[in-house]
């Protein structure tokens, strides 16, 4: 918790946040990969942590139909377009879903990683995507 002091997020409305991904994403049948701090703290085993949750979905995937359904469940100050995809707020926590247009070797074969009461994908070799981590697109 944030201690009252409300200066940084809690990691239990990062967990909701992130098992609010995990709900609306399989809802519509579109898979997902972790990126970011996300998935660095759950591949280093560690309580996730950060300031948002990053996903990445592969440009096929996020087809019309999927995004259209997407849009129709309710987010806390709207679902909205970004430079590197689109970002909405769940549970206090931004959640920035980065489209990945581009073949990168270490998002091909992801590696699952088991967190809470859910398995992830994250990318694989790790070393080679957090050394690129700012290119992802």
């Amino acid at each position: 918790m944030d201690g009252g002091s409300g200066s940084r997020m809690s990691d239990y409305d990062i967990e909701k946040a992130l098992f609010d991904v995990e709900d609306l994403l399989g809802r519509v049948l579109v898979p997902f990969i972790l990126l970011g701090e996300t998935a660095r703290s759950i591949k280093d085993g560690e309580i996730l942590g950060g300031t948002a949750v990053d996903i990445g979905i592969r440009e096929l995937e996020l087809n019309k139909s999927a995004l259209r359904t997407i849009k129709t469940f309710y987010f806390e100050g709207g679902f909205n377009k970004t430079e590197r995809g689109y970002e909405y707020t769940s549970h206090g926590i931004p959640v920035r879903i980065h489209v990945l247009n581009k073949k990168w070797k270490f998002l091909e074969n992801p590696e699952q990683v088991f967190y809470g009461p859910a398995t992830y994908l994250v990318p694989n070799p790790f070393k080679d995507y957090w050394k690129a981590r700012h290119l992802v697109r």
